[in-house]
């Protein structure tokens, strides 16, 4: 059966797609990432068309051998940083701009590091501060990114 998607409101398809992350061989990866991040986006009006068939529309099984051992954690990072920035940030919003459109990163940790690092350029000029509760990564005061000149609280 066919199954092809899109968004009532301006009929386009998926478009969660990483400019610089995504090669052909990724974009097979994350699918069901992908659809839920463009069906948050898209308010909930992204819909499936199908043909006619007796069989069900989605099946999801987990083998051994499934795509998810497949999937870069970095990837999946981008795909959700990307649908943050699309979501959040680059909507406008009163409360962004009350804020001067600053947000901070919850976890001064590995992964709180690497969200900032997969934010765009102009996204990561809107990094207030990173949180944490770990009192050794509160005592380092500041992040510092060497590779593009950032310091941060």
């Amino acid at each position: 059966s066919k199954t092809t998607t899109s968004n009532t409101t301006s009929d386009r398809s998926l478009s969660l797609i990483h400019p610089t992350v995504d090669t052909p061989a990724t974009m097979k990866l994350a699918e069901d990432l992908r659809f839920f991040h463009e069906h948050l986006y898209s308010n909930g009006r992204c819909i499936l068309h199908r043909t006619a068939t007796s069989m069900p529309l989605v099946t999801y099984r987990h083998t051994g051998t499934s795509q998810s051992f497949r999937t870069p954690r970095k990837l999946l990072l981008s795909l959700r940083v990307l649908a943050f920035e699309r979501s959040v940030l680059h909507r406008s919003n009163e409360h962004w701009q009350h804020n001067g459109g600053h947000f901070v990163i919850w976890g001064a940790g590995r992964d709180g590091k690497d969200v900032y690092k997969a934010l765009s350029a102009e996204s990561q000029k809107r990094v207030y501060c990173f949180v944490d509760v770990d009192e050794k990564k509160i005592n380092e005061g500041h992040y510092v990114n060497r590779n593009i000149g950032a310091k941060i609280p």
